[in-house]
């Protein structure tokens, strides 16, 4: 494990900030820890990007919505994918409220974090155990994520080469009703196929293009 960390916060919750930097002095006792905290993606690009002597070792980054932003405001989950493509090596620990399939699995691809704790689970010896293990080297998720991560794996295996026929044709652009002239099966049992993958890819409604974007997501097209 290494000696020296530097670590940046980033967190508009004061209290939230609090309880870290609590739970924080125990690592401090096993490893040098330079803290500094901001509250604005603005700011903490600017922190993380500016010139300086000793680089970052490793962000906490607490995300509260995975949606995209194309403008100026950006959000948290924008600065994330930022800081990655970035500082590929820099460790990353994310923390959420958020914890639906489609957002956890989405952190997982975009961000590729070495720790994620979902809020409703942290307490502070789970923040400390995954301070103490991404900085040995090693990942730590929350049990709400390794069983998402698990349902992802189990869902993958039970996807087949007509199912996967079925997203690639309307990946294509095809319509519903075509897919017969390229497919062995009537267009009802297509359709209940369709309705069985979206079970399998944790879709409870949307159309098409949200199964579609969820295949993509989990790694199946």
């Amino acid at each position: 494990m290494v000696n020296h960390v530097k670590l940046l916060i980033i967190e508009n919750h004061p209290m939230v900030v609090k309880g870290y930097l609590a739970t924080l002095e125990s690592i401090n006792k096993q490893v040098k820890l330079f803290i500094n905290i901001v509250n604005s993606c603005d700011d903490a690009y600017r922190e993380i990007t500016k010139p300086q002597d000793t680089p970052y070792t490793m962000v906490l980054l607490g995300i509260h919505s995975v949606e995209e932003h194309l403008n100026t405001n950006v959000n948290t989950f924008d600065l994330g994918k930022r800081i990655r493509k970035q500082f590929p090596k820099l460790k990353i620990l994310v923390t959420s409220i958020l914890d639906s399939n489609y957002s956890i699995l989405k952190i997982l691809k975009d961000l590729i974090p070495n720790g994620f704790l979902v809020n409703q689970e942290i307490t502070p010896e789970k923040t400390r155990l995954a301070f103490i293990t991404i900085l040995e080297g090693q990942n730590y998720f929350s049990n709400t994520v390794k069983c998402k991560m698990k349902a992802n794996r189990t869902n993958m295996m039970c996807i087949d080469a007509i199912d996967m026929k079925i997203l690639y044709y309307l990946k294509a652009g095809e319509k519903m009703k075509n897919l017969p002239q390229y497919i062995p099966l009537s267009l009802p049992s297509i359709e209940r196929r369709k309705k069985r993958l979206k079970q399998k890819l944790n879709i409870s409604d949307g159309g098409d293009q949200q199964l579609l974007k969820a295949a993509k997501l989990q790694g199946v097209i």
